[in-house]
């Protein structure tokens, strides 16, 4: 009887033992990582290209001298207003004594001369521009002009206000130039001239020539695509690979990339017979850190 005794006390000793180590590993094991996840989603894709733009006038108008002779002072300043007709300054020659006006009604966009003084023939005085007149000149990559035609929509964007106006692209320069960049690098760059779309949202009245703005130019378009952020894209020696949420844990998933824009990734196709990797509706973790490896444990965060 003792013996027996002895042999269960043993066996509950054991057990408790067991049962107190399990506790102390789930008590003190590792907590799952919190972790931004994303929807893998399928959906058109639109491929554009994002660059500057700034606002010029279709309408310039240099106000040059006529004669050979004495000049007046020209009082007015960029950004004045004049009107079609009005007197810039006087110009004397041949003993006569004539007016130079504005050829338009719009904006002083240069003063070339201020000072009274002799005067060439057709020396430049001032310039005058339309401010009504619009349109957007935008210097892109040549390599991104190949893939832009005359036609293709466009948005501006980045004006102070939300929302974006509709426009166009008129014409691809064909001829490039080169351009030194902030980083002291030399790119091969052209001119792309967009304009607005009739019935597009109208411009801020505060615009004028040489503004800025945000520019976005459609090149390509793909329905059904398997899209995800650009931030769930880690570099994987010349490759890509995600890092996928599944059962509380992360897995390390190779992509093929097919294109990038606006902050999204379309994802190459699969091959026919291949079995799918990454599919709709499955979780995507965002901006993996060093600490998210292989089958450990991760938490979607809210």
């Amino acid at each position: 009887m003792e013996t027996k005794n002895s042999f269960r006390k043993k066996i509950w000793w054991i057990g408790s033992g067991l049962l107190l180590a399990a506790g102390m590993v789930w008590v003190f094991r590792p907590k799952p990582i919190e972790v931004d996840v994303a929807l893998v989603k399928e959906q058109d894709f639109i491929e554009r290209i994002e660059a500057d733009g700034v606002l010029r006038s279709k309408r310039r108008l240099i106000v040059p001298a006529f004669a050979m002779g004495e000049m007046g002072a020209v009082d007015l300043k960029v950004g004045d207003r004049v009107k079609k007709g009005q007197t810039i300054t006087t110009l004397f020659w041949d003993l006569e004594r004539s007016p130079l006006r504005s050829p338009i009604t719009g904006v002083v966009s240069k003063v070339f001369r201020e000072s009274a003084g002799p005067v060439q023939r057709g020396e430049a005085v001032i310039e005058v521009l339309d401010p009504h007149e619009l349109e957007v000149a935008v210097e892109v990559l040549t390599l991104d002009a190949s893939r832009i035609r005359s036609g293709n929509p466009a948005v501006i964007q980045g004006w102070g206000e939300d929302g974006s106006i509709a426009a166009h692209v008129i014409r691809v320069s064909k001829a490039g130039f080169v351009k030194v960049s902030a980083l002291g690098v030399e790119e091969e760059r052209t001119e792309v001239v967009l304009g607005f779309d009739s019935g597009a949202r109208a411009l801020p009245k505060e615009w004028g020539s040489t503004f800025h703005v945000d520019v976005e130019i459609e090149v390509n378009r793909l329905s059904s695509q398997r899209v995800i952020p650009v931030g769930a894209l880690v570099r994987e020696g010349e490759g890509w690979m995600v890092w996928q949420l599944r059962a509380g844990r992360a897995h390390a998933q190779p992509v093929r990339v097919r294109a990038i824009s606006g902050g999204l990734v379309a994802l190459e196709p699969q091959s026919p017979g291949q079995e799918e990797s990454l599919l709709p509706g499955e979780s995507v973790i965002l901006y993996p850190g060093d600490l998210i490896q292989k089958e450990i444990r991760v938490k979607a965060r809210n």
